[in-house]
């Protein structure tokens, strides 16, 4: 039976449901799923339906059901419309099309993308399994029903149960922590979880855990402790990756599997690609450790043995090798270090009255007498001349002089080019790397430091030369947008032990902000939330709370909560900041720019235009000064385009869209995705004036150019596309 008329909606037939009712009907010339809750369901259910309406609203994407609308009916049910979407579950469509393995794999990789566009805007599913994963006759997947879902605006208290010993979710694909007496507090792990339970029956034809025919208790303690059969025992569509995958997501411990589903998505990619996966199965030394854990005085008299067996040979070997080489090594090293400590003395002496030199020299102006007295001092020894050009180099870099820091870095390494993997020549190629980095020729500085890492012959992170360089490239990756890049170098070095930096040196604490910032760069942001709040502590211990570095981190903290949509956090991160960098640099340094810059994006997206109003006042006189940083001046005059077309002030915003695209678009080693962006921002603009034709010109022009330069799987792409679509309906509106 239908229920009373909802107004303009037309209901044809009832196609599910459970604690409410889902038809099919017609909104118009479209055909949408109308959800409407039973009468008699009132309190926690009820309000938690109310929240589904807002975990759509914010989860605009291609692959979730697309919310329409909402409201209550004529009899006071509340009800719910997104549109209709014709499809199968993703088990029943794999069977009936006979999908290949690989294809499988694709169907739950596209899964893990949409699943996790919905955790980095705060919602977890908590109910994925097959019914709700659809596929439609030509392969298009959507994700539907979020109405147990939790988010950041669902209370705590309403977070796990709806009535007293109620699970929320379908048993066979619960994870264990979701089946526990704790589940108020459910993370993305146990999305997680679930998935995997879909994929595992995807590829089987069977659940992890054989749940049926058992009573509740039996079936929820089999899914607490029951072990996961491999795929590949169960079925000939695994293999030892595969079951390193499937394993890692099904882990009874939600700390043991992955930290997000990008991370399985990068895995199940890998091993599309024919390449090793992150995730590995237990292995030997898995079971040895075990076993140790099991028996621990065993195992302890066992090891004692047999390292002492082992240490006693290779410390025989290491002496005799030693003794042959020390005494040459150590004349070498001697001779060396006399003659850099005695340069170094008579280097400070030039500032000392009592030996005739001039209290007035400032630290720059020591460094440049030094640099120019070091041919004349030491020029018979070419490694050392180089190591103190070097050493100078970076010095002035730090003084802000890079023009004179590039000078003695390249004449260092002059001198050492026929000596590679010396000492002198890799810090010499540090010191260069640097100076090109900061001249904003990044690629250069990147070859530089590859180089270096590429003809050394000592392991990765061995000493502070080899760890810097490593960190400087991941860095220039950072800012050059290839945040996987350096997200995959950064994870590597935040694993090392760092034993060769100080606990408090200074590039130590700049890996863990850097890890922060590459993970904020390939869209995990609550772990890099985490990163960074670590880095800001770090900082604040070892600087101070407003020191460059500390608000650094505290800046980058801002950006991942602005894009979290937690405007409020965002803006009062930016304030402080702002406050910080004025009261060090002044109102008009290009730092306390930015600072407003990322005030004035923030009150914007937030739709507080006049508070916008304070820092758009300050940046307008302020980008004048930027003229010889273009770069700089384009993403401030970014922001205040935006912020002019918010009030509607087309003239203003189009002049200055056209100063951003007409550079962007000729400047050598055009940075597409910043012009992507442009013409984005530019393109909603054109869209709110009534523009819609040019703004399809906009649009297209970009998909072209993500087409061409990032590949169409590019975030951006779907961006433009959807941009795209609404300019065309605009039009045709029009």
């Amino acid at each position: 039976m239908l229920p009373d008329a909802i107004e303009g909606y037309r209901l044809d037939y009832r196609i599910g449901g459970s604690s409410s009712d889902v038809y099919k009907g017609e909104y118009g010339d479209t055909a949408v799923a109308v959800k409407v809750l039973h009468a008699t369901v009132e309190g926690v259910a009820r309000r938690r339906f109310e929240y589904e309406s807002v975990f759509l609203q914010r989860l605009r994407h291609s692959g979730i059901a697309e919310f329409i609308d909402a409201g209550v009916s004529a009899e006071g049910r509340p009800y719910l419309t997104t549109r209709y979407f014709e499809g199968v579950p993703i088990t029943d469509y794999a069977r009936d099309q006979a999908l290949d393995t690989r294809a499988r794999v694709g169907l739950l990789l596209e899964c893990c993308k949409i699943l996790h566009f919905a955790h980095l805007r705060g919602v977890v599913h908590r109910d994925i399994k097959p019914a709700n994963l659809l596929v439609d006759s030509s392969g298009g997947l959507k994700v539907l029903d979020f109405g147990v879902a939790s988010g950041d605006v669902l209370p705590a208290a309403e977070a796990a149960l709806t009535e007293q010993g109620q699970f929320l979710g379908t048993l066979p694909y619960m994870s264990p922590e979701q089946v526990s007496t704790s589940t108020d507090n459910l993370t993305s792990a146990t999305d997680t979880y679930s998935l995997g339970a879909v994929g595992y029956e995807l590829l089987t034809h069977q659940l992890p855990v054989a749940i049926a025919g058992l009573p509740i208790q039996a079936a929820l303690e089999a899914i607490q402790s029951d072990a996961v059969a491999s795929v590949s025992s169960v079925s000939d569509r695994g293999d030892r990756q595969l079951d390193a995958i499937l394993h890692k997501m099904l882990s009874k411990d939600p700390a043991a599997r992955y930290n997000s589903l990008a991370e399985v998505a990068d895995d199940l990619q890998r091993w599309l690609d024919g390449r090793l996966v992150l995730a590995q199965m237990p292995t030997l030394r898995d079971e040895l450790l075990h076993l140790i854990r099991r028996n621990q005085l065993l195992a302890g008299t066992v090891a004692v043995v047999f390292s002492v067996t082992l240490l006693a040979a290779a410390v025989s070997s290491w002496f005799a090798w030693r003794e042959a080489q020390a005494r040459q090594v150590a004349e070498v090293q001697l001779e060396r270090t006399r003659g850099l400590s005695t340069f170094l003395v008579e280097m400070l002496q030039s500032s000392n009255p009592e030996r005739g030199g001039s209290a007035a020299l400032t630290v720059k102006e020591v460094m440049l007498k030094a640099a120019g007295d070091v041919e004349n001092k030491i020029s018979d020894d070419p490694q050392i001349e180089a190591t103190i050009r070097c050493t100078l180099g970076v010095s002035l870099l730090v003084l802000g002089d890079q023009a004179a820091s590039e000078i003695q870095a390249l004449r260092g390494n002059e001198l050492v080019a026929d000596a590679p993997a010396t000492d002198a020549w890799e810090e010499c190629r540090l010191a260069l790397g640097q100076a090109q980095f900061y001249r904003f020729d990044r690629d250069a500085a990147r070859t530089t430091l590859k180089e270096l890492l590429a003809k050394t012959r000592k392991p990765r992170f061995s000493n502070e030369v080899l760890t810097k360089a490593e960190l400087n490239i991941a860095i220039a990756d950072n800012y050059d947008g290839q945040h996987q890049a350096a997200y995959e170098r950064m994870k590597v070095l935040m694993e090392t032990p760092y034993s060769v930096l100080p606990e408090e040196d200074e590039y130590r604490l700049y890996g863990v902000h850097e890890y922060g910032v590459s993970l904020f760069g390939i869209n995990r942001f609550e772990e890099a939330a985490d990163v960074l709040q670590r880095s800001i502590e770090l900082r604040t211990a070892k600087f101070s709370a407003s020191h460059p570095q500390t608000l650094f981190s505290l800046a980058y903290l801002g950006y991942v909560r602005r894009e979290q949509g937690r405007f409020d956090e965002a803006a009062e991160i930016f304030r402080r900041v702002v406050a910080a960098r004025t009261e060090a640099y002044g109102p008009t340094h290009r730092q306390t720019l930015l600072a407003n810059r990322d005030l004035l994006q923030v009150l914007v997206l937030k739709g507080d235009l006049e508070a916008a109003a304070g820092p758009a006042a300050l940046l307008e006189p302020g980008i004048d000064s930027l003229t010889s940083v273009p770069e700089l001046r384009m993403t401030i005059t970014q922001e205040l385009a935006n912020y002019a077309a918010r009030q509607q002030r087309w003239q203003r915003a189009e002049t200055l869209f056209r100063e951003i695209i007409d550079y962007l678009d000729t400047v050598e080693g055009k940075p597409i995705a910043k012009l992507i962006m442009a013409r984005l921002d530019y393109g909603n603009m054109l869209i709110a004036a009534r523009r819609p034709a040019e703004a399809l010109a906009q649009f297209e022009a970009g998909l072209k150019e993500v087409e061409t330069h990032l590949g169409p799987q590019h975030l951006y792409y779907q961006r433009l596309q959807h941009a795209q679509l609404s300019a065309g309906v605009e039009s045709r509106g029009g």
